[in-house]
């Protein structure tokens, strides 16, 4: 895993040609939460961080619901929870702070997709739905996914109804107890759409990491600040 800074904002870095996937890391505190002038101030300055025409997000509200952006102009003023474009130098992205980011591409085809996986989202499949609209929209037959930081197993815990609730959708195997895997959510719900083995994850638990600065609302509540997932076709 590649991490650079630019600007004193640190992000994890994944390059497949033309794609360019970057995840926002909290070191120095970079905020990307949109509702604060700080937040807007660090989305516009993306556009000069890594040389792109539009960045491009939404106004999340944790549905399962995607727009296609391809020839869109828009900046957080749509409801929905999911971003897909084929738009070249483009960047798209959502907001989180323990909720599984899922960015989705391919190359072939230059389709690229961000998506705000909640646990809503999980339950209702939104990683799943886009990927489908990926293939039948625009025929992509190999897609990959990255999965970003967020709460994983170790620090998730859920009510029981909640965990009964997961544990029949996906299957006993996403809970230990009241501990919810979110990933395995994701990962099991995108079988038949993408391959096993074009699923990557950071492996990064915005609750208990140590070594990469994450943003956290369980730790910290109303005060938490946002990391920005995007991606872009160069």
């Amino acid at each position: 895993m590649k991490r650079e800074i630019i600007d004193n904002k640190e992000f994890i870095v994944f390059n497949d040609g033309n794609i360019k996937v970057r995840f926002s890391t909290a070191l120095n505190n970079v905020n990307y939460k949109k509702e604060d002038e700080e937040g807007k101030k660090n989305l516009e300055n993306l556009k000069e961080i890594f040389k792109v025409d539009k960045v491009v997000y939404v106004n999340q509200t944790h549905s399962s619901d995607f727009i296609d952006a391809t020839g869109e102009e828009f900046k957080g003023d749509r409801d929905c929870d999911s971003l897909v474009t084929k738009d070249k130098n483009t960047l798209i992205g959502v907001f989180t702070a323990d909720c599984v980011p899922v960015i989705a591409y391919d190359k072939e085809k230059e389709v690229i997709a961000a998506i705000h996986s909640g646990w809503k989202g999980t339950y209702n499949k939104i990683a799943r739905k886009t990927c489908e609209y990926m293939k039948e929209k625009y025929g992509c037959e190999n897609i990959k996914v990255i999965i970003g930081p967020h709460v994983r197993q170790c620090c998730y815990e859920v009510s029981e109804d909640l965990a009964e609730k997961f544990s029949e959708e996906f299957g006993k195997d996403v809970c230990n107890g009241r501990m919810l895997n979110l990933e395995k959510c994701v990962e099991i719900q995108l079988k038949g759409i993408v391959k096993k083995e074009n699923i990557t994850s950071t492996r990064i638990c915005t609750y208990c990491e140590e070594e990469v600065k994450m943003h956290s609302y369980r730790q910290d509540q109303e005060k938490a600040g946002r990391l920005f997932s995007s991606i872009f076709i160069d």
